[in-house]
């Protein structure tokens, strides 16, 4: 995508919506801004409170899958056979 916005006298621009739809940026959401020699750029910076839910909802998932007291009781059988 390509689009040319111009910087308010606030130093604010105004990110066309498609973009900030395909991105998932939303209201809220951490930018990098970085400059080079080449010119400059922005990428997406997670906030630790993102990456904890996303991880939490791995580990959720994945706990839910798992049959504990079958995995529990091949310890103790481990542990017994010792």
């Amino acid at each position: 995508m390509y689009a040319v916005r111009a910087v308010g006298t606030k130093g604010q621009v105004v990110i066309p919506e498609a973009l900030r739809r395909d991105l998932g940026i939303k209201p809220g959401t951490n930018l990098l801004f970085d400059r080079r020699e080449d010119g400059g750029f922005f990428k997406l910076v997670a906030k630790p409170s993102d990456f904890v839910e996303h991880f939490c909802s791995v580990v959720k998932k994945k706990v839910n899958n798992l049959d504990l007291h079958r995995l529990h009781e091949q310890e103790m059988a481990e542990r017994v056979s010792i």
